[in-house]
């Protein structure tokens, strides 16, 4: 782990939505971004086969491997700044606004919620929405 992000809250928090969003985009594998028990909460109905919560780096990478099959193309995009809520030196909830672009069928804004124990993601609640919405400013 990064010993900068584990202890300072606003590199930890950037750290941690880059990596999210990279592991999204498979360029980093979920194993390397999220704890071996961490849970993801996804609120709404799955448009693929897949769980709608998760536990663990393997289920998670599942749902993602299983969505870019479905949707080959698909890019994710944070461009507003996230906002972060810290419990300690090492530990957060980071509130991240991102976009996900699906070749021919648009864009659609998500809202995550990060909970983060040094650079590790612990917990995600998880919303994609079926419209882009404006940035955060």
């Amino acid at each position: 782990m990064d010993s900068i992000a584990e202890t300072t809250p606003a590199v930890a928090s950037a750290v941690s939505c880059s990596r999210w969003t990279d592991m999204w985009n498979r360029l980093v594998p979920a194993t390397e971004v999220v704890a071996p028990d961490c849970h993801v909460y996804f609120g709404r109905k799955p448009q693929t086969e897949r769980a709608i919560t998760t536990t663990g780096p393997h289920e998670l990478q599942n749902v993602i491997d299983a969505i870019r099959e479905r949707l080959p193309g698909i890019r994710y995009r944070v461009d507003s700044r996230p906002l972060y809520q810290a419990d300690s030196n090492t530990s957060g909830i980071i509130t991240l606004l991102w976009n996900v672009a699906v070749p021919g069928e648009g864009t659609r804004t998500g809202i995550d919620l990060l909970r983060h124990e040094g650079a590790q993601i612990t917990e995600v609640w998880s919303i994609t929405g079926d419209l882009e919405l404006p940035f955060m400013r």
